[in-house]
């Protein structure tokens, strides 16, 4: 409530901001939570009717162990489903990824097709759920921190173009990642490629990691032990 009006400058959405909890479980060997029972009957009916749209943040993951029940697209006038995560990718490099990874993608088109009206990709490279109902925009925005850094870096690099430390023509290439630490975002492949660049091409460049997570330890491992230039500094 307070980040929503004093940060997110939205003082009328602070004050309606209402959280429900629901019942869930983790599994601790995929890191994952997953929503148990029917969410769609802790839903008040003079809360669901009217004009009201359901906005369902990664709407496949939300209804995997779902317990028979309304359908969110009953429950609601109109139902748009968030994609954030390629979850075709994780399954290839789970177990037997030869039947799970083209089960989970029918899945979670399943669970798209099923309870969403519309569907809104954050990005392109996330696959096909419904193309009939597909969309890709970047609808949540920027923080205004990161518009407001960009500022102050445009005016550094127009006081000083050639010797900026970073844009300058002579500053060494550099790079960030900003996630969470786990093998399955491509830690492993972004090595490999950063190395390879340097063998194949001469490219050395330095990529700063910033993010937590389980592999966070070993990945800062692999990374000195192929001699790239990764530092790991850690949440931010």
């Amino acid at each position: 409530r307070n980040w929503l009006r004093d940060s997110a400058k939205l003082p009328e959405a602070s004050e309606d901001l209402n959280i429900e909890w629901y019942t869930a479980w983790q599994n601790k060997v995929e890191n994952s939570i997953y929503s148990m029972g029917d969410i769609t009957a802790l839903i008040p009916e003079e809360k669901a009717g009217g004009p009201h749209i359901c906005i369902l943040e990664e709407p496949e993951h939300l209804n995997w162990y779902r317990a028979p029940g309304e359908s969110w697209t009953d429950k609601f006038k109109h139902v748009v489903g968030i994609i954030h995560t390629n979850y075709f990718v994780y399954a290839q490099e789970q177990p037997a990824a030869f039947i799970r990874a083209p089960a989970m993608r029918l899945l979670c088109s399943w669970m798209c097709r099923a309870h969403c009206h519309r569907i809104i990709k954050l990005s392109g490279t996330l696959g096909q759920f419904a193309p009939e109902k597909e969309l890709i925009e970047n609808v949540h925005g920027i923080r205004g921190s990161f518009l407001d850094a960009g500022e102050e870096v445009g005016k550094r690099i127009k006081a000083s173009p050639e010797n900026d430390l970073v844009f300058g023509a002579e500053a060494a290439p550099s790079v960030y990642f900003i996630g969470k630490m786990l093998w399955s975002k491509g830690l492993g492949s972004l090595m490999e490629l950063l190395k390879y660049a340097e063998e194949s091409a001469g490219i050395k460049i330095k990529v700063d990691m910033y993010g937590g997570g389980p592999d966070k330890d070993a990945a800062d491992a692999r990374a000195k032990s192929l001699g790239v230039d990764m530092e790991f500094h850690g949440p931010i």
